[in-house]
C-alpha cells in the first residue's frame, strides 16, 4: 500500500509538473509547488480508494486536498491559486472513462457508452464540488478572522444612529451597516434644501437674464426718442 501511495504521488507531481509547463508558468519553484499540489492531490485520492472508498467519494477528497494545498501555496508566494489549482486538477480529471465512453459509442455500444459518459460526468463533478467546498469554508474563515471585526463596528455604528433618531424624534430608520442618513426624515430635509438652493440659482440667473435684456432694450430706445424731440 505504502508503494501504491507513493506511485500515486510521485505519479501526479511529475504529471502535474507537465502540464504546469505546458501552461507556461516560467517560475521554477511555482512549478514545482504546482507539481506537489498535483502530487498531493494524486495521494489523497489513491488512499481514500485503498480505504475503500467509491471513486466518487475519492475524487472529492482528493479535490478538496490539492484545493487546501493550492490555497496555502498561493498563500505563501502571493501568487492566484489558479497557478496551482489547474496543473493539480488535470491528473484527476477521468480521462480513461471519457476515452472507454468514446470507444463504446464507436463501436455502437450506446448504452455502454451511456454509462461511461454518466460516470464521467459525476466524477467531474465531484472534483469541482469539492474544490467549491473547501474554497468557501476557507474564505468563511477569514471572514471571521478579518471581516467580522469590521461588520461589527458597522452593526454598532448603525445601531447607534438608530437610538439617536428615535431619541431626537425623526421616527426614521437607517440602514443597519451604517451607510445611509440618519433617517428618512433627515433625508427629506437633505433633498428638500438641494431643491430650494437650485430654485434660488434658477431665480437669480433668470433675473439677471431679465436685466440684461432690459438694459439692452433701453440703450436701443434712448436714440429713437433722441430723434423724436429734435423733431
Amino acid at each position: 500500500m505504502t508503494m501504491i501511495l507513493l506511485q500515486a504521488f510521485f505519479g501526479g507531481t511529475l504529471a502535474a509538473i507537465g502540464f504546469g509547463v505546458l501552461y507556461n508558468i516560467t517560475s521554477k519553484t511555482t512549478l514545482l509547488l504546482a507539481g506537489v499540489t498535483g502530487g498531493i492531490g494524486s495521494f489523497v485520492y489513491q488512499l481514500c480508494v485503498e480505504l475503500g472508498m467509491t471513486v466518487l467519494s475519492a475524487s472529492f477528497y482528493g479535490a478538496a486536498g490539492f484545493t487546501l494545498a493550492a490555497s496555502l501555496f498561493s498563500k505563501l508566494r502571493h501568487e492566484p491559486d489558479t497557478m496551482f489549482l489547474v496543473p493539480a486538477l488535470i491528473p484527476l480529471v477521468p480521462g480513461g472513462t471519457v476515452f472507454q465512453m468514446m470507444t463504446a459509442f464507436l463501436e455502437g455500444r450506446l448504452y455502454v457508452g451511456l454509462g461511461r459518459f454518466l460516470d464521467a460526468m459525476a466524477i467531474a463533478g465531484m472534483l469541482v464540488f469539492g474544490m467549491m467546498v473547501v474554497s468557501a469554508v476557507l474564505k468563511l474563515v477569514l471572514f471571521l478572522q478579518h471581516g467580522a471585526t469590521r461588520t461589527t463596528k458597522k452593526i454598532t455604528r448603525g445601531a447607534a444612529n438608530i437610538w439617536q433618531g428615535v431619541s431626537e424624534g425623526d421616527g426614521g430608520m437607517i440602514s443597519i451597516m451604517g451607510n445611509l442618513p440618519s433617517s428618512h426624515t433627515t433625508g427629506r430635509r437633505l433633498r428638500r434644501k438641494k431643491w430650494n438652493n437650485a430654485a434660488k440659482t434658477n431665480a437669480s440667473s433668470s433675473t439677471t437674464a431679465h436685466s440684461s435684456v432690459s438694459a439692452r432694450t433701453d440703450e436701443h430706445q434712448a436714440p429713437d426718442s433722441n430723434a423724436e424731440i429734435q423733431k
